[in-house]
């Protein structure tokens, strides 16, 4: 779907709202005779129905079939039987439906845009009393490692030190800060809180949850706009992995 079908559809159902509108207040408020009160429904069916039903076209020549079809045929069955706010009902729903999926898919979208900009580069090995900043990629399942306050995990591991608070809101779609002990397992991406927290690591990094997320994300895109779903699924992805 191209960004100017996307608009188009948009404004197909702001048009369609706001040609239902007239007509009810040409109908009930004003009380206007009945060519005068469906000029707003037939110009929601041209405007704004054509277009719809050229795109569900396009789709069957392509073999693409799917419930807006149906909304197609309720489109052509309103006009032929005369019911014109019928129609321009089902322009609204349809055209409504996809400036919503638009929608959603632009939010899962900036979502998924702060989470590549939160990616980790570095980690903080902890050997003895010694701490040594090493490259994400270095870090070995079985290293034991820092988190200083307000660090992103670096990757998947098990608190062994500290108590603190975590945010992973990004990740799992939970609105609150979740409390991290000694046995309490964290997900590379989650930002620390106020305690620094010592882990050990249970998966490389390109092994790591962040990184998975992040790979079905690049996946995703290439192929369309499925990633609208992504922000629910990776969230139930993770609570199910952490329910384990």
């Amino acid at each position: 779907m191209t960004e100017v079908w996307r608009r188009t559809t948009s404004l197909i159902a702001i048009l369609s709202l706001g040609g239902i509108a007239a007509h009810l207040l040409l109908r009930f408020g004003l009380h206007t005779n009945t060519t005068v009160k469906l000029i707003p429904l037939w110009a929601t069916l041209a405007l704004g129905g054509i277009p719809l039903l050229y795109d569900l076209l396009k789709k069957m020549a392509q073999r693409q079939f799917g419930s807006d079809l149906l909304a197609g045929i309720s489109i052509v069955s309103a006009v032929l039987l005369g019911e014109y706010l019928a129609g321009a009902i089902v322009v609204l729903m349809l055209a409504g439906g996809e400036a919503l999926e638009n929608y959603a898919v632009r939010n899962a979208t900036s979502v998924l845009r702060a989470l590549a900009k939160r990616v980790p580069s570095a980690a903080h090995r902890r050997r003895d009393s010694q701490i040594i900043n090493i490259a994400l990629d270095e870090v070995a399942v079985g290293d034991t490692l820092a988190v200083f306050p307000h660090e992103i995990c670096p990757v998947d591991g098990v608190v062994v030190e500290g108590h603190g608070m975590m945010d992973e809101s990004f990740l799992t779609g939970e609105p609150f800060k979740i409390t991290k002990a000694p046995g309490s397992t964290v997900i590379s991406g989650a930002i620390n809180g106020e305690s620094a927290l010592t882990i050990t690591a249970t998966k490389r990094a390109v092994d790591s949850r962040y990184a998975k997320i992040m790979e079905v994300c690049a996946t995703r895109n290439s192929i369309g706009h499925e990633c609208a779903a992504l922000e629910t699924s990776s969230a139930r992805f993770t609570r199910h992995s952490q329910s384990r």
